[in-house]
């Protein structure tokens, strides 16, 4: 038999001495020396090195044996406590993790600071801790008007599991702290993309005697200080086309225009958001002249926040008459109105009904010729009765109407003419089927904001990591034609009541707007409604700071207490069934 071996290695690497000693004083050397007590993997400056007050250039990393060496390519400052942590080490045959963040501190002086900073990093979701965010904490004479953007901080720290960060050994100085995912490991902020996070106290971060620990918490969010960028676009016809920008864009208020390239003869244009395709996209309903080179006008493009600015596009002519694949996208069901809905990228009438028309989906005539009466009435009993319909048409978007309520779940098929979009020998045909009401539910209740909280809210219920299915700004919902399933709540606090999550900005200062995530999820029966439905938002109790958690007062995991709970009717036969979904 080959040889067993011995149990597996589960214990962490751990440090048995390091050159020179933690705390040691008038260090002269030029490299610092981690000995352990097993073989470790190559550690990374940045990643998993971290030293404070920053190199001006990358020391060399050098891992011999069981030592791991880091040799400065700089003269170290004078009268100076030098911060060197380690976290994430691993062992090299099973990856143990170093158990804690290992810290060794020394000073090139007579004297060993002393100050303390620690805080808290949080998502966006209130309670939520945000894990491995650098920490930087900068002079506060180098920082003005907290644009951190490019400047290399004094210190620097990464965040645990739990979302702390802590800075030891520290000067006796003011100083200002901020946060960033550091994805290229610049170890500043170098990316507009790169997530950063900002503290509620706008001052500095002062301490009150030569022993004292500074607190800091500070909210994590992308900033969008920028107005949307048109990316480009496509015509899908001879009359219509469809701009692509860099975000969601708001069309409300945008006007367009389309001119010759001298700016004459100008036209002004219908424009709609793609409700069929993204957020980001706009269909342009735009009569040109068609051999000649034009200049679209967006004036007023802004997205959610406010960000906006004018724009023009020049657009070329049509050399070709091969059109898109798909012109119009697929029909979808919208839960909350009942009915079927596509946007038609042209414009449509009412009257235009003639053009959209449904069939069944029976495509080979029935052979009645081998059937006797009882067999052809039973074969064209299967044979659906196919509803008429009619359009309602608000701008490029197209909701389909049926005169009377097709029998769910029989396929259908939806058939337009390419005769409005200058296709006249196509036809686009999409099979639908309308889903039985049966199979819907009805959340109705109540969102109880506590007495403290003045401001507006933005109420999302949706699926698990997925956008929202519905939307409200007010505490009292009526949610009917919900599909079963388990579905998530999310509350915004929203300070500012642009209806919108807003992130945070440095310029105005400006703190993230906070979620509230409902703790558990509601299940949505069919056939059900659930009413006096009470979700409860507490904001008594939102966070732990360091002090807390080392006196054992609070978790530092706390998360809000947003419990929701059906006071009437809490059990199997709750809700009222057998009502047919609003």
């Amino acid at each position: 038999m080959p040889p067993q071996g011995g149990p597996r290695d589960e214990d962490p690497p751990e440090i048995e001495r390091t050159i020179p000693e933690h705390e040691q004083l008038r260090f002269e050397g030029h490299e610092v020396v981690f000995f352990f007590n097993e073989y470790i993997r190559p550690a990374t400056y940045g990643k998993e090195i971290f030293i404070s007050p920053l190199p001006l250039t990358r020391p060399k990393i050098v891992l011999v044996n069981k030592k791991l060496r880091i040799k400065f390519n700089e003269e170290l400052r004078e009268n100076t406590t030098y911060v060197i942590t380690l976290t994430e080490i691993k062992d090299q045959n099973e990856s143990n993790e170093l158990e804690d963040s290992f810290t060794l501190a020394f000073s090139t002086g007579d004297i060993l600071d002393s100050m303390k900073v620690k805080g808290k990093v949080y998502d966006k979701y209130i309670g939520k801790p945000l894990e491995g965010m650098t920490v930087m904490l900068f002079d506060a004479d180098s920082i003005k008007q907290h644009d951190f953007f490019k400047i290399r901080p004094a210190y620097i720290s990464k965040t645990n599991e739990r979302g702390e960060f802590s800075f030891q050994n520290l000067r006796n100085a003011p100083f200002k702290a901020y946060g960033v995912v550091d994805v290229d490991q610049s170890n500043t902020y170098s990316q507009a993309t790169e997530v950063i996070a900002i503290s509620r106290d706008t001052t500095s971060l002062t301490f009150v005697d030569s022993t004292s620990t500074a607190i800091d918490t500070l909210y994590s969010f992308i900033p969008d200080d920028a107005a949307p960028i048109v990316l480009g676009y496509n015509w899908i016809n001879d009359s219509v086309l469809i701009s692509r920008h860099n975000e969601g864009i708001l069309s409300d208020g945008l006007i367009m225009t389309m001119a010759d390239t001298l700016g004459e003869n100008p036209r002004g244009l219908s424009v709609y958001t793609y409700l069929g395709g993204n957020e980001n996209e706009l269909v342009i309903y735009a009569l040109r002249w068609k051999e000649l080179y034009s200049d679209l006008n967006f004036i007023g493009v802004r997205d959610s926040l406010g960000n906006s600015m004018d724009s023009v596009m020049r657009i070329i002519p049509l050399r070709t008459k091969d059109l898109e694949d798909v012109l119009i996208k697929p029909p979808t069901y919208n839960d909350k109105s009942g009915y079927f809905e596509f946007v038609f990228p042209g414009l449509l009438s009412p009257s235009d009904s003639v053009h959209i028309f449904l069939t069944d989906t029976f495509r080979v005539p029935i052979d009645t010729t081998q059937l006797d009466s009882a067999q052809i009435d039973s074969v064209l009993a299967t044979k659906p009765i196919v509803p008429k319909i009619s359009l309602e048409v608000d701008n490029f978007l197209v909701r389909i109407v049926p005169e009377k309520n097709p029998k769910p779940d029989v396929p259908f098929f939806l058939n337009i003419s390419g005769k409005r979009m200058g296709t006249d020998d196509t036809t686009y045909t999409y099979m639908i089927r309308w889903p039985d009401s049966e199979k819907f539910g009805t959340l109705e209740g109540v969102l109880k904001m506590p007495s403290t909280y003045k401001g507006a809210i933005v109420m999302h219920l949706g699926k698990e990591k997925a956008p929202p299915v519905r939307t409200i700004y007010d505490t009292t919902y009526n949610f009917s034609g919900l599909k079963a399933g388990k579905y998530k709540v999310e509350v915004i606090l929203d300070t500012d009541s642009n209806r919108v999550w807003t992130p945070g900005s440095l310029n105005p200062y400006r703190l993230p707007e906070q979620i509230y995530l409902h703790a558990g999820e509601i299940a949505i029966r069919a056939n059900w409604e659930f009413e006096d439905y009470e979700i409860e938002v507490d904001l008594s109790k939102v966070e732990a700071t360091p002090e807390e958690v080392e006196e054992g007062e609070t978790s530092t995991e706390t998360s809000p207490n947003l419990q929701g709970r059906d006071r009437n009717r809490h059990s199997e036969g709750s809700g009222k069934k057998g009502k047919k979904p609003e």
